[in-house]
């Protein structure tokens, strides 16, 4: 009997153990929790539980509320919290049952779990799913998201741009060099939107070889200037392997300040009108447009000429 009792205790331990899991009682007559180790063993006594969660204790400042609601009672459910260990931030879940016996004080027994590890695959897949496998870029339908959130929560007085850029020629490159090539083409257009565009800006693979540039509260000689800056830079891209170099055009839809109420359908027709006029041209150049009539006659042309006659002269 002592054998068998010495047996199940080592099969608790080892089961504790390998589950990264505390266990502890908690007399809510009392206030005191008592936490024990992987052996069952006492390792620590709090009294005045609730008192002590207000404190400077392990738990992360935001969850210690939730933390003593949940130890008073009001909340039944599992409880997720954070907490600071070693200056790194873990997650655990703490489940607690009610178990009361003739003439004693009602215990809680209960768990406490550490599921850092699960979470952070969580947080990892969660973000792989936002992207385009490929460039490291927001996929289609993430970039559609994050754009219709912000329009629909824009503020007036921001204006702002969708840029929608198509490499020329793209299939040529592939049918002349391999998809290989042509995904390095893609890969490294896509480092160079990163290093031209902002954090706050949005960068979409919309797919092949089509991108969307999303750029927040920013005015048209911004807008302008970001657009030239990123058909130069495109144009210096050179592949020494196969003496390739590329070229692209943009659709541009703006909508300056004061203007609100359009949807991501909107603001995108707009940009792929622009696009397609850029195309129509003759490529390696941008047309902008705005949500509120066709092409904007009052300034773009004008600067869509002085600009596409400065990127032909550096071609």
């Amino acid at each position: 009997m002592k054998k068998q009792k010495i047996m199940n205790q080592k099969y608790l331990t080892a089961i504790i153990k390998n589950s990264r899991v505390e266990v502890f009682e908690y007399y809510p007559e009392k206030d005191k929790l008592i936490l024990y180790d992987e052996r069952m063993q006492k390792v620590k006594e709090i009294c005045n539980y609730l008192d002590y969660l207000k404190g400077d204790t392990i738990i992360h400042p935001e969850d210690r509320k939730k933390a003593a609601v949940f130890f008073s009672g009001e909340r039944k459910e599992m409880l997720e919290i954070r907490t600071i260990e070693e200056n790194r931030i873990h997650t655990k879940e703490i489940t607690m049952t009610p178990v009361s016996e003739k003439e004693e004080p009602l215990c809680c027994v209960g768990c406490i779990r550490d599921v850092t590890l699960e979470k952070n695959k969580e947080k990892d897949m969660e973000e792989l799913a936002k992207k385009d496998s490929l460039t490291g870029l927001y996929n289609h339908f993430w970039g559609e998201k994050l754009i219709s959130g912000y329009l629909d929560n824009k503020n007036p007085n921001c204006p702002c741009g969708m840029l929608l850029v198509d490499i020329d020629n793209f299939k040529t490159v592939n049918d002349t060099y391999g998809h290989l090539f042509g995904d390095k083409v893609l890969v490294e257009l896509s480092k160079l939107f990163g290093c031209i565009f902002g954090g706050k800006d949005i960068v979409v693979r919309f797919g092949g070889d089509e991108f969307i540039l999303f750029l927040k509260d920013i005015n048209y000689a911004s807008l302008v200037a970001k657009i030239m800056e990123m058909m130069e830079s495109i144009r210096k891209l050179v592949f020494e392997e196969n003496d390739y170099s590329m070229t692209c055009s943009t659709g541009v839809c703006f909508l300056p300040e004061n203007t609100f109420g359009f949807t991501y359908k909107q603001v995108f027709e707009n940009a792929d009108r622009a696009l397609y006029k850029a195309k129509e041209r003759g490529r390696n150049q941008y047309v902008l447009w705005n949500a509120l009539k066709q092409e904007d006659k009052n300034v773009s042309d004008l600067e869509e000429e002085k600009t596409n006659r400065h990127l032909s002269k550096n071609a």
